[in-house]
């Protein structure tokens, strides 16, 4: 992936694909952020693209 469209990864409306609306990423960052308080980072590397989602743990009693 181009370092440009790298950088629109998690924009909403944008897609790589022609017949794409482009909401999937956006709002998976979204729930993960806003709703989960967690964290998502994305990773351009050689073979492709990684996701890491780290979700706050809070334990119970």
């Amino acid at each position: 992936m181009s370092e440009e469209q790298f950088k629109q990864l998690f924009s909403a409306y944008h897609s790589t694909k022609k017949d794409n609306f482009g909401l999937g990423l956006s709002m998976v960052k979204t729930i993960v952020e806003k709703k989960l308080e967690g964290k998502i980072i994305a990773l351009n590397e050689a073979e492709g693209l990684r996701f890491i989602i780290s979700l706050p743990y809070t334990i119970r009693s």
